[in-house]
């Protein structure tokens, strides 16, 4: 169960950095030209 628990984690913290990163980028990306990122 430790490992279990150690493994979810991992995958919970990596996809909230993955999430925060993209929100970040989204945010800049649209902020300074919505036109070419659509």
């Amino acid at each position: 169960m430790s490992l279990f628990q150690a493994i979810a984690a991992v995958a919970v913290t990596f996809v909230a950095y993955y999430a925060l990163i993209y929100l970040v980028v989204v945010v800049f990306m649209g902020q300074g030209r919505r036109g070419i990122y659509k």
